[in-house]
């Protein structure tokens, strides 16, 4: 058991399994999302989400390559992920 735990944290990123990896979630999954779905995995609607957006956008340190709306789905999936009432 330790020798895969070892060799897994060894292995260079070019020998990182690819498909754990999700390119253009934010820009290709989640805008086919329904409203249900992107609830399951934000734990919000769209809507509030958007909403979100626009109030705390502005407020947010600005940054050419990443957008104010990947940076909330990044922030939002995080904090829902992880918090637990218990």
């Amino acid at each position: 058991m330790l020798t895969m735990i070892a060799a897994s944290v060894t292995k260079s990123p070019k020998e990182v399994d690819p498909s754990v990896h999700v390119q253009n979630y934010a820009e290709e999954t989640v805008p086919r999302y329904t409203p249900w779905q992107f609830h399951q995995h934000f734990r919000m609607f769209p809507d509030t989400f958007e909403e979100l957006c626009e109030w705390i956008g502005p407020h947010l340190q600005s940054s050419r390559s990443i957008s104010v709306e990947k940076k909330m789905l990044a922030t939002i999936y995080g904090l829902s992920a992880t918090w637990s009432p218990f």
